[in-house]
């Protein structure tokens, strides 16, 4: 069976990627939108009381922000929760990295 990828329409000052990182064996497992400039930014995320790093960096983000970004990276997969505090170290250098890129 063939797949084919759906056409993205995508707002006018938005650009998206998509990659395989390594995560999923056969597809893409990494995506990128990016906005030409800061937009409002809003997220819903689990109410557990164990987040995993990303979840932590990316609440973070959106109360330092004010509710604003211009990019999200989105990978596949479940995050690991139970890793320690040492893990917040990738999805803030994944920040870093994405944000000193413009």
């Amino acid at each position: 069976m063939s797949r084919k990828s759906p056409k993205l329409s995508l707002p006018r000052g938005f650009s998206f990627a998509a990659t395989r990182c390594g995560i999923r064996k056969s597809r893409a497992d990494l995506g990128l939108l990016v906005a030409e400039q800061a937009v409002s930014a809003a997220a819903v995320f689990t109410t557990n009381r164990v987040k995993a790093a990303p979840v932590l960096v990316s609440c973070e983000h959106l109360a330092v922000s004010k509710g604003r970004a211009r990019a999200v990276v989105v990978h596949s997969g479940n995050a690991n929760c139970f890793t320690g505090a040492a893990v917040l170290a990738a999805p803030r250098a994944t920040a870093s990295a994405l944000a000193g890129a413009h």
